[in-house]
């Protein structure tokens, strides 16, 4: 699932809250085992992995102070697949 989410633009999270298997019947040592087979499929097919501003930016969507929501500018565009 998590290459399929990928492939249609959409973004990625893992941890042991997520899944437990890094492999079939394998279970994963620890999250950094997790994120570190994530980061390779999401690289394989030219996918970008944000950094740690990046995704704190990206779930930065409601201004709690003003009581709104925001939308960065800088939000990345979404690939278009076409069949």
């Amino acid at each position: 699932m998590l290459a399929q989410s990928v492939l249609l633009g959409g973004h990625v999270r893992v941890g042991l809250e997520d899944n437990l298997y890094v492999g079939r019947g394998r279970l994963a040592s620890g999250n950094a085992e997790l994120v570190t087979r994530a980061v390779e499929i999401v690289q394989a097919p030219g996918g970008v992995v944000a950094t740690p501003a990046r995704a704190a930016c990206q779930l930065t969507w409601f201004n709690y102070s003003r009581g709104r929501a925001f939308f960065p500018s800088a939000r990345p565009q979404r690939r278009k697949i076409i069949a």
